[in-house]
């Protein structure tokens, strides 16, 4: 539109609204009306209020509130700011805040016009509305769940029940993380140790939380480990982040999520201490952390508009269960964001033996723990079994190559081969010797002190629309 005809239009608008006087309200209110079934489309679909739809509607109502001023009458301009006082209260308290500042502040301005009466009762619909929605959407769910698919099977994944299934199709058959030899998996070498039927409650993280494995996990952020998921966030979003370990990442997806709500689980309870005591000291009063199961999450169907798990499906005895159950607790049309390391694809120069020699032993011990350290690949397969439909996959990679980026990754190494849970398991089964862990440190040391060493950790992302 041109700069006249914007002026034209701009007259136009205000000549209705000083013509309608105190009724000056109609303009925005019609205008609400009329683009509410975008609004709500949008919404449900994206998880967003878009800018085109709600400023106009800001503008008209703060140019109708001004009108009425012009005419001698602030009162809707003043109940439109104690108005939109109560909802932002409201809001930080985490309860009704209309959901958008934008839309809040618009609401705000048509309600302060009206007197209290309307702002309190257009609060308690919100409540009343947004309750029965839930209701029926659990409902629908239930029913879903538990209906025959079109052959006439119940709907279930082996003998159980199918936790994640919201449409009238078979559930993919439960699958199990069991190591297999190098032709499924497209890879050159063969795995000597093989488990059968894992059970969940009997895997074991991988590495623990000694000191080397958290020097780590510590630098991990948003921009460098969920690049792929940082477009589809917004500041008013939930977000559940499973396997939160330092949390990093997690009070990372907080500070963006300043007008949400950010939980991070972990099995480990120390750890769980720990992050939570380090929030708190940062100020983030948006985010908690818990212990908790990723095949038991607490907490109700539909909670979060995310939920986001990085370097977790590569330690799950059934993977699978562990989307399903991901699933569960995603709005529909919410976003389960997985990403996970393929090990079978690491490159690393100068070669050397020993850090050869660490990969194969690597996956030996990840395999007798009852995970899939080559999960990567396979998180596009895990998520169709699981239900999913809309699955969008990617790949990154990480890159080790700076004389800082070496000391830090290989001189962790060295000291996980020698004393993290790794060390203590691979020991303990049998796969491992004392010196052969020394010989693997050895290596990493090795590639740590080379001017011109080089590590390359491929990834693979899925974006899984519940």
């Amino acid at each position: 539109m041109g700069a006249a005809a914007l002026l034209v239009a701009s007259a136009l608008a205000a000549s209705a609204l000083l013509a309608l006087g105190g009724r000056g309200a109609l303009v925005p209110a019609l205008h609400l009306a009329a683009v509410t079934p975008l609004l709500w489309r949008t919404d449900v679909r994206e998880h967003r209020l878009p800018n085109r739809l709600l400023l106009p509607n800001l503008a008209l109502a703060l140019a109708a509130a001004l009108a009425a001023g012009a005419l001698g009458d602030w009162t809707p301009l003043l109940a439109g700011f104690v108005s939109g006082g109560v909802l932002i209260a409201l809001s930080l308290a985490g309860g009704l805040g209309m959901g958008d500042a934008k839309l809040g502040a618009a609401l705000a301005l048509l309600l302060g016009a009206l007197g209290a009466e309307a702002v309190a009762l257009a609060m308690l619909l919100a409540l009343l509305g947004g309750g029965a929605a839930s209701l029926i959407g659990l409902l629908v769910r239930r029913l879903r769940r538990g209906r025959p698919s079109p052959s006439g099977r119940s709907c279930s994944p082996g003998r159980g029940r199918c936790w994640g299934c919201r449409r009238w199709r078979r559930c993919a058959e439960r699958t199990t993380a069991s190591a297999r030899p190098a032709a499924s998996h497209g890879l050159r070498r063969s795995y000597d140790v093989v488990v059968t039927n894992p059970s969940p409650a009997d895997q074991q993280y991988l590495h623990g939380h000694h000191e080397s494995v958290l020097r780590v996990h510590a630098r991990r952020t948003v921009e460098n480990s969920a690049a792929y998921l940082a477009p589809h966030l917004s500041p008013e979003l939930h977000l559940l982040d499973v396997g939160s370990g330092p949390g990093t990442i997690t009070k990372d997806f907080a500070r963006r999520l300043h007008a949400g709500r950010v939980v991070g689980i972990d099995a480990g309870a120390e750890i769980v201490a720990r992050t939570q005591a380090e929030a708190l000291a940062e100020g983030l009063t948006n985010l908690e952390y818990r212990t908790g199961d990723v095949y038991a999450l607490d907490f109700a169907d539909d909670t979060f508009d995310v939920v986001h798990a990085h370097q977790v499906m590569q330690y799950m005895a059934d993977p699978i269960a562990a989307l399903r159950e991901m699933r569960r607790v995603t709005k529909p049309g919410g976003l389960v964001a997985v990403r996970d390391v393929d090990y079978g694809g690491v490159r690393w120069f100068p070669w050397i033996d020993g850090i050869e020699e660490w990969r194969d032993l690597y996956e030996k011990v990840a395999r007798r723990g009852g995970g899939e350290p080559d999960a990567g690949p396979q998180l596009l397969d895990w998520a169709l079994r699981a239900g999913f439909e809309d699955v969008t996959a990617t790949a990154t990679i990480w890159c080790f190559a700076d004389p800082a980026e070496r000391e830090w990754w290989g001189g962790s190494w060295a000291d996980r081969a020698l004393h993290s849970d790794f060390a203590r398991q691979a020991v303990e089964w049998g796969l491992a010797s004392t010196d052969d862990l020394q010989r693997i440190s050895d290596a990493w040391r090795e590639w740590t002190a080379a001017p011109n060493g080089l590590f390359n950790m491929p990834h693979n992302e899925i974006l899984a629309r519940a």
